[in-house]
């Protein structure tokens, strides 16, 4: 029989498609995790998305998510149980010769003749120690105690006999083995009644191997996250909050940092405007002799007409002291508003000055307080990680406990 499945099926005349059964890997959507399904999951009910498992609601028939799904079992990105997963199906792992020669053991084991036993045992006691069957073999302290037991009987059967019934005592030596093979097969049940009695009842012999004190073992997955994962998810939650908080605050700080630049600009520009004006303003001294008449120096309209014989001389010019006197007043004014400007100016750039250095100085401690935080994330990080691939590690992977020997 060929060990694929065919895609067709021809039955009552009909062809029929062939879909073939499997297994599939039960999903939690309350706290997406594997093994369990999310009616029986023990942590408590939160409202998630089942395509994206954030909380929020999850979108309804018709309706157009917003939301990028994420598959439970793969963490890829489509919905879970999807026909794209290709680890949505329960795949066992290939048969090693090791449980081959486990699983056709139990069988041998049957059909073999329970006369024998004894003997094979001892002749292969790997073979019974290995089966899943059949329990060990006692050890060799049980059967020197069973050898000894039985030396004083012999000695005294010897010391009774006499010299003439030596022949019949060496028979009877040939024949105590035989005879100790039986009563170590009476004394012990077969194997095809141990093998049928241990398929019977796995969970009693189970049962019985557990100590007094030991607890009945209970799923992984129904005792819930251990303390110390809930502590480092609270911590990371801490941590994200402050990042979320220090976030805001530099927008915040850089928002600052932009007003106060175009503050500065503007002001630069009030400054090189009233310069410009101060400039235009400044009055020459020609300016300042119309603007400022001299009452010493003659007026043409009041003076006399001059009389033909001074026509020739030359005539009175204006005083020294009063052009002085403009130069020293528009000087004055210039340096008083060149010391005012840039008083002004020193002021301003004193004052922007602590203001860039205070906020370098916040910047500085934000960063330094954000490399602190990502190293303590990425330390809290790998610890949950290893926490959690603990946590997931499957209880088949662990060593069943090797069963006591029967005295």
């Amino acid at each position: 029989m060929t060990p694929n499945l065919p895609k067709w099926i021809f039955y009552h005349g009909t062809d029929i498609r062939l879909y073939p059964f499997y297994n599939r890997v039960e999903s939690c959507f309350n706290c997406r995790k594997v093994g369990h399904r999310t009616d029986v999951c023990p942590m408590p009910r939160k409202q998630r998305c089942r395509r994206c498992g954030e909380e929020h609601p999850t979108p309804g028939q018709g309706e157009t998510p917003a939301c990028t799904p994420r598959c439970i079992v793969c963490n890829g990105a489509h919905n879970t149980g999807s026909s794209n997963c290709k680890y949505r199906f329960i795949k066992k792992a290939p048969p090693t010769p090791q449980s081959k020669q486990e699983a056709q053991e139990p069988s041998s084991n049957i059909h073999r003749n329970p006369s024998h036993s004894g003997s094979s045992s001892r002749r292969s006691p790997s073979s019974r120690d290995h089966s899943a069957s059949l329990p060990p073999l006692g050890n060799s302290s049980n059967q020197q105690q069973r050898r000894e037991s039985r030396s004083p009987s012999h000695t005294r059967r010897s010391g009774s006999r006499s010299a003439k019934r030596r022949g019949s005592r060496c028979r009877s030596h040939s024949r105590r083995p035989r005879s100790r093979s039986a009563q170590r097969r009476d004394s012990r049940p077969s194997s095809h009644s141990r093998s049928k009695s241990a398929r019977r009842s796995p969970s009693v012999s189970r049962s019985s191997s557990r100590g007094p004190g030991e607890a009945s073992k209970s799923v992984a997955w129904q005792r819930g996250a251990p303390a110390s994962l809930l502590f480092s998810d609270s911590q990371v939650r801490e941590l994200a909050k402050e990042n979320s908080a220090l976030k805001a605050q530099i927008s915040a700080q850089q928002s600052q940092i932009a007003k106060l630049t175009s503050y500065i600009q503007s002001l630069e520009a009030k400054i090189d405007r009233a310069l410009s004006i101060d400039k235009q303003t400044t009055p020459t001294s020609s300016e300042t002799q119309d603007a400022h008449p001299n009452p010493l120096a003659p007026n043409p309209a009041l003076s006399p007409v001059p009389q033909l014989q001074n026509a020739n001389k030359r005539k009175a010019a204006t005083p020294t002291a009063s052009l002085h006197a403009d130069a020293d007043i528009t000087t004055k004014v210039t340096t008083a508003v060149t010391a005012a400007i840039s008083t002004l100016k020193s002021d301003l750039n004193a004052e922007i000055e602590t203001r860039f250095n205070a906020i370098h100085q916040t910047i500085r401690e934000t960063t330094t307080s954000f490399a602190v935080l990502k190293s303590s994330t990425e330390a809290a990080l790998a610890d949950f990680s290893v926490q959690l691939a603990i946590h997931r590690t499957p209880s088949n992977s662990r060593q069943t406990p090797a069963p006591t020997p029967i005295t």
